[in-house]
């Protein structure tokens, strides 16, 4: 276990939010007896997905240093799972059927879960990032970062209003571009999905970008 916390970027701070995550969630069962916010237990682990698969693609990259099949599988499947990890962040929409004597901690779990879900996608967005700029350059991998947040945004709209998962890329493609053609075709007869997804793409790329700022090491003098 500490080997691989070890590999992991963040992986001890992420442990120790999804342990924090899942006991505030057994805490709220136990005292209530409801199950009312169990599924976030779900949503956070598929959040955890696309961090796994990046984590995958540096240790793919870094013994072949090509582009090759199996990383280009890796990348499709992580860009397919990543809208899991900011998804979370729209379940605070389910506040509604909280307890009024619970708000208080119902607002702290989902904001726990939604926080560790944010992080878990953005860093696995930056360990991806670091593959495609040794692969691609680094112009190109910042253009593919910001469509790559752009989709995510996409994949949540489908996933929260659609009720796509990512799995119907596979299961349902069929429904799922008519899912797209219908809310994505005709930008006037759709103004507040386009809305959704540009204030979704906006804040991932401000986020993604503030977290960047954080890692790279400060000019020395």
């Amino acid at each position: 276990m500490r080997d691989l916390l070890r590999k992991l970027p963040h992986a001890s701070w992420f442990f120790a939010a999804g342990l924090l995550s899942a006991g505030s969630i057994a805490i709220r069962v136990l005292g209530t007896g409801r199950v009312t916010f169990v599924f976030l237990a779900w949503n956070l682990f598929l959040a955890g997905l696309p961090y796994l698969l990046a984590a995958g693609l540096v240790a793919r990259w870094s013994t072949r240093r090509r582009i090759e099949p199996i990383g280009v599988v890796i990348f499709i499947a992580w860009l397919a799972l990543l809208p899991n990890a900011p998804y979370v962040l729209t379940d605070f929409m389910h506040l509604q059927r909280s307890d009024p004597r619970l708000w208080w901690y119902d607002v702290m779990l989902l904001a726990t879960c939604a926080g560790t879900a944010w992080a878990l996608g953005l860093v696995s967005l930056a360990m991806v990032h670091g593959v495609l700029r040794q692969a691609i350059g680094q112009l190109r991998a910042r253009l593919v970062v910001v469509l790559v947040c752009v989709l995510a945004a996409i994949g949540v709209y489908l996933g929260r209003f659609l009720r796509f998962n990512s799995w119907d890329v596979v299961v349902a493609p069929g429904a799922l571009v008519e899912g797209i053609a219908a809310h994505f075709w005709a930008p006037t007869e759709h103004r507040r999905t386009y809305a959704f997804v540009a204030f979704f793409s906006a804040l991932l790329v401000l986020s993604y970008g503030a977290l960047r700022t954080r890692l790279t090491p400060a000019p020395t003098r």
